[in-house]
């Protein structure tokens, strides 16, 4: 009995040590100096009037494809974000602040917490900045050059991958031990991301947006 419960002690630490290194393999640890601070600003945070990217999205079993109307307001630093139909019909309008989220409008076949949510947690990797952070870590690939600084906000663990050109390419959000939730970006000439491709466990869903326009 003593050495079933050793054996499940080790294998579980074993899994707790694998799921914190794991996505740092072939990166060495390197002094994270003050340019780091730079990527802690999200990708969509920047000064523009309002962003269109089109959304296509495969989660619960159900697709979704519409418009993406992504909107800063500066009096208050919050985001309205608007996800239409092609057709131009409101499916679903929040308000988007640093601590809260505001339902103004959502049609009855998106009215799902889980769906709210799930939409909620990708959009803020890309509009809110990590808070509270206690310390910056920062890891390269001596081969590419690209960057990882790993972060601890107050909840769970926040990877940041950008190119040695200072792109910013991945961003991953680890909560415990299986909770992962990622946003691959893909850039184009232009200082906005051209594609961007969420995914999440143990949740499932995928979320790809594309960019139409940004006004600025």
């Amino acid at each position: 009995m003593i050495n079933v419960l050793k054996n499940t002690f080790l294998i579980f630490c074993l899994m707790v040590i694998l799921a914190s290194c794991s996505g740092l393999k072939g990166f060495e640890k390197v002094t994270a100096g003050s340019e780091s601070k730079y990527y802690q600003k999200v990708p969509l945070s920047g000064n523009y009037h309002q962003a269109l990217y089109k959304a296509q999205m495969d989660a619960f079993g159900r697709h979704f494809s519409g418009i993406f109307l992504i909107k800063p307001v500066p009096e208050d630093s919050s985001f309205r974000v608007v996800l239409l139909s092609e057709f131009g019909l409101n499916l679903l309008d929040l308000s988007l602040k640093n601590d809260s989220t505001e339902v103004v409008n959502c049609q009855d076949f998106l009215n799902r917490k889980i769906v709210i949510q799930t939409l909620e947690n990708d959009l803020r990797m890309l509009l809110f900045s990590p808070e509270k952070v206690k310390k910056i870590k920062a890891f390269q690939n001596p081969e590419t050059g690209d960057l990882v600084y790993k972060m601890k906000p107050k909840k769970g663990t926040v990877y940041f991958t950008a190119t040695g050109a200072g792109k910013m390419k991945k961003i991953e959000r680890r909560t415990g031990l299986w909770n992962r939730l990622s946003a691959d970006l893909m850039w184009e000439n232009q200082p906005f991301p051209s594609t961007i491709v969420f995914r999440s466990k143990p949740v499932k869903h995928t979320m790809k947006l594309t960019l139409l326009k940004i006004e600025e």
